[in-house]
Order: C-alpha cells, then sequence, then structure tokens
C-alpha cells in the first residue's frame, strides 16, 4: 500500500495475463474489422443510391421543364440535354437513358377541353461500393403540363 500526500490509501492492482490470452485482442480484431468495415460501406452504399435518386428526379423535373418550354421540333433533344447537365455535375452518376412522352392532361375531368403534358423519364447508374451483381440504377420520372405559346 502507498499513502498519498493527503493521507489516502491507495491500492496498487497489478493485473498479471494467464498464458494464451496474448493474441486474443489481436484475432477479434482480425474477425470484426471486415464485418464493421462491410456495414460501413453498405450504410454508405445507401447513401449513394439515395443521393441518385435525388439527383434522378432532378434531372428528370429539369428535363421536364425543358421539353414543356421548347419548341416543337428540338423537345427531346432539349429534355435529354437538361437532363445530363443535372447528372453530370455530380461525380459518379451517368445517365442510362431518358424517355420523354407527350400525353393528355385532362382539364378538370372534361374529355373536351385537354391540354399536354411531357413526361421526362430518367434512369442513372449509381457507382458502387459493395460488391453486388449488376448495375445499380435510380430512375425518376416527373410530368409537367405544355406551356401555352403567346
Amino acid at each position: 500500500m502507498r499513502r498519498h500526500a493527503g493521507g489516502d490509501v491507495c491500492r496498487v492492482a497489478l493485473v498479471i495475463r494467464r498464458r494464451g490470452e496474448g493474441g486474443q485482442a489481436t484475432a477479434e480484431l482480425a474477425v470484426m474489422l471486415p464485418v464493421v468495415m462491410l456495414a460501413a460501406l453498405g450504410v454508405m452504399q445507401l447513401a449513394l443510391v439515395a443521393c441518385g435518386s435525388v439527383v434522378a428526379r432532378h434531372a428528370a423535373f429539369t428535363g421536364a421543364r425543358a421539353a414543356a418550354t421548347a419548341d416543337l421540333s428540338d423537345r427531346a433533344a432539349t429534355a435529354s440535354a437538361a437532363a445530363a447537365a443535372i447528372v453530370g455535375r455530380v461525380p459518379g452518376f451517368r445517365i442510362v437513358s431518358t424517355e420523354l412522352r407527350d400525353t393528355p392532361l385532362p382539364l378538370d375531368g372534361l374529355e373536351t377541353g385537354c391540354r399536354e403534358r411531357m413526361t421526362c423519364r430518367v434512369s442513372a447508374s449509381v457507382v458502387k461500393l459493395v460488391p453486388v451483381p449488376g448495375r445499380l440504377v435510380v430512375s425518376a420520372s416527373c410530368a409537367l403540363p405544355m406551356e401555352a405559346a403567346w
């Protein structure tokens, strides 16, 4: 026992290692490290897919907006270029396909008064961090009514 300046008694505990337990922590680390790393990569992959979904949704909106305000002759090219410009800003994402459709939009449920609407569907591939088969593709679509020509 030791006595400190204040008179308190401090007991010193000695740690005695038993034989065979010297590498236990290293073995546990070697077993658990790949599992923890794979779980961390899985969480990051989910975050990338969520980010890809938001980017694809924004690209679809931008493409539909560009097509709804463009001339009749080059709507598809305008929508594809606008969507590619959005997806191209984010590193690691590529456009897989862009589809543009014009469909009738009923006004107040009446069949006689219809306007056209442009629907843009964008599919973008996401970078893979976890070894999974195939490609990771997120898709989004947006439909906007045609702008009236004044």
